[in-house]
């Protein structure tokens, strides 16, 4: 049932998926100087996880705890 429901999800977001404006979205990353990751309390793990990601593609990034910095 799990598995099912997470193919179903899959299916989902490709269906309402929108290309360009994908696209646009990693034209955007690939150009920014630099990249903010923010979450604030469980979505912090998320953030720091894509922050490690990018910085290991070598793309500059930065994260922090402080919910003044990410507003």
């Amino acid at each position: 049932k799990v598995f099912s429901s997470a193919v179903q999800a899959l299916n989902d977001t490709l269906q309402c998926l929108d290309r360009a404006s994908y696209d646009r979205a990693v034209e955007q990353i690939l150009g920014a100087r630099r990249l903010m990751f923010c979450g604030i309390g469980d979505s912090y793990a998320v953030a720091l996880s894509g922050m490690q990601k990018m910085a290991r593609l070598g793309r500059r990034t930065f994260s922090n705890t402080a919910i003044h910095f990410a507003m």
